[in-house]
């Protein structure tokens, strides 16, 4: 056993002498090369934090459908059922920029089944589709919880702060 170790050991070592080696054969312009590419590695820190914020729609009780009028475009690229909610959840990209890093997702309330819960990821880089999308987003750069009756749209109410 102790010499199956130390063979595995004298390996481990050559593969460090071999792996130095290679390094200090580079030459100067492969190091550059190599330190230039390491440095343009950017640090977790810098990682660009994306807003979250939730809108709650109550809908007629006969309607099934899972969509949100917010005033922009959306395209479903999937659903999917979740443990915690008989309901499925779909999820949309916005459609409206080429490059809109914008995500919702749009389930029913497990408590009650007549509201809609939309929660959007990110900050569109364009502006919205009338007035009423305007107000909506203008709000919800206030508050990440709103209440929104659909029979009146003009109608907002904040919920809550998180």
């Amino acid at each position: 056993m102790t010499r199956n170790f130390s063979i595995l050991q004298d390996k481990i070592q050559e593969t460090g002498e071999h792996q130095q080696k290679a390094a200090s054969n580079l030459t100067e312009g492969d190091r550059s090369c190599h330190e230039i590419l390491a440095s343009n590695k950017r640090p977790r820190s810098e990682v660009p934090i994306t807003r979250a914020s939730r809108i709650l729609v109550r809908s007629h009780s006969n309607d099934k459908s899972l969509i949100v009028k917010d005033g922009y475009q959306w395209r479903k690229y999937g659903q999917k059922v979740t443990k915690d909610n008989p309901s499925p959840r779909a999820y949309f990209r916005c459609s409206m920029a080429p490059n809109c890093p914008v995500k919702k997702k749009v389930q029913r309330c497990a408590e009650d089944d007549s509201v809609l819960v939309a929660s959007y990821d990110g900050d569109h880089n364009h502006e919205p589709n009338g007035s009423h999308a305007l107000q909506i987003a203008r709000l919800l750069q206030k508050a990440p919880f709103l209440f929104m009756a659909p029979f009146f749209p003009s109608k907002l109410l904040l919920l809550s702060h998180p």
